[in-house]
């Protein structure tokens, strides 16, 4: 029976190791720090600045001792520049050393930063006899385009992440990652505009006054005001001739007294028996 009981505690002892080891393991893999150089975008109005560029950290473990750097081009179109230290007290720059400001991620830690503007570096070293575990800015340092005449919008100059030393106040090494980060100019805002062309009618109206018009304008039955009438009488027989101007058709009209043949023979008729009577009275 005690037998049983020692086994059963042997297991259990073995259980309970073996999860705060999967545990540790866990939380080691998770502990993984990410260090990284800011992302900064600018005008063109600003590349003859100095930018500010941070160096940050995520998923801080602890740490202590660190040998950290940005890393840049000094020679082509992607040159860049660091900022070098200024001294207050001597009034002058201390070329082996650079401009940086200090973040809450290298706070209560000795730290340095040095420069070397020959080989585009800029190190960060730190040391401590405690652990910063703060996620935030470790340092900022400060870089300008080493030649602004080849800045354009859309330019992207690089700044690489170097980590070298990432240690915590044991001196054991932590695991990290390096992520890049660059300066890029902004691109230009293109806007696309829209033009409405309308067409637009215009209506002229010509109005005439009644008296301007009178003059000119007459209905068809006023049109025919304008006549010229010709009239021809013949052997008691009489024909008009009438010529519409606005119309230019000639119309015949008859005679009120009818056909002109029947005129005449009425008229010999009436001759003739004159001509009786006169011949009657001679004879009488």
């Amino acid at each position: 029976m005690k037998m049983l009981k020692r086994v059963a505690a042997a297991v259990c002892g073995a259980a309970t190791l073996f999860a705060l080891g999967a545990t540790a393991m866990s939380a080691s893999a998770d502990a993984t720090a990410e260090i990284s150089v800011e992302k900064v975008t600018i005008k063109m109005d600003q590349v003859n600045d100095w930018i500010p560029v941070a160096m940050s950290i995520q998923n801080n473990p602890g740490y202590a001792a660190s040998g950290l750097s940005y890393l840049y081009d000094v020679e082509g179109d992607f040159a860049l520049d660091s900022q070098p230290l200024y001294d207050e007290d001597e009034e002058a720059y201390k070329d082996t050393l650079a401009q940086y400001e200090a973040g809450a991620a290298c706070r209560d830690l000795s730290v340095y930063v040095n420069r070397n503007a020959e080989k585009g570096i800029v190190g960060f070293s730190s040391t401590g006899m405690s652990n910063n575990k703060k996620n935030d800015v470790i340092i900022t340092a400060y870089f300008k385009i080493a030649d602004p005449s080849k800045a354009e919008p859309g330019k992207v100059y690089p700044i690489k992440m170097n980590i070298i030393q990432f240690c915590n106040k044991n001196s054991e090494d932590l695991p990290a990652t390096a992520v890049d980060g660059y300066i890029m100019i902004e691109e230009e805002q293109t806007t696309s505009s829209e033009t409405t062309t309308s067409s637009e009618t215009t209506t002229t109206s010509t109005e005439t006054s009644a008296t301007e018009t009178s003059a000119t304008e007459s209905s068809a039955t006023e049109s025919s005001a304008s006549v010229a009438t010709t009239t021809t009488s013949a052997a008691a027989a009489t024909t008009t001739t009438t010529t519409a101007a606005a119309t230019t058709t000639s119309t015949a009209k008859p005679s009120q007294t009818g056909d002109a043949g029947v005129g005449v023979v009425v008229a010999t008729l009436i001759a003739a028996a004159g001509a009786a009577v006169v011949l009657r009275k001679k004879e009488d």
